[in-house]
C-alpha cells in the first residue's frame, strides 16, 4: 500500500513538472492567493475566539473566507491544467 502510494505520488509530480511556464504561474498565483486567504480567514477565526468575544458576524464572514480560499485553489490548479491542455493542442 505505501510503496502504491509513493508510486502515484512521484506520478503526479512527474506529470506537473511537465506543465508549460504560464500554467506553472497561474497555478503558483492560484496557491499564493489560497494561503493568504486562508491564514487570513484562520486568524480572523481564532482572534473572534479570543478577542471580540464571540460575534456571529466575524464566525460567519471567517468561515467563508477559508471555504472561499479552498475553492480558489481548486480553480487554480484545473485551470492551469486546463490551459496547459489546451495550449499543446494548438
Amino acid at each position: 500500500m505505501h510503496a502504491n502510494l509513493k508510486q502515484s505520488f512521484k506520478k503526479i509530480a512527474m506529470e506537473l513538472s511537465k506543465l508549460g511556464s504560464p500554467s506553472k504561474k497561474i497555478i503558483k498565483i492560484g496557491t499564493w492567493l489560497f494561503l493568504g486567504l486562508l491564514t487570513i480567514g484562520a486568524l480572523l477565526k481564532v482572534l473572534n475566539h479570543t478577542v471580540f468575544g464571540y460575534d456571529w458576524y466575524y464566525e460567519h464572514l471567517s468561515i467563508s473566507i477559508i471555504k472561499t480560499s479552498f475553492t480558489m485553489f481548486a480553480e487554480a490548479v484545473i485551470g492551469g491544467i486546463l490551459i496547459d491542455f489546451f495550449l499543446k493542442r494548438l
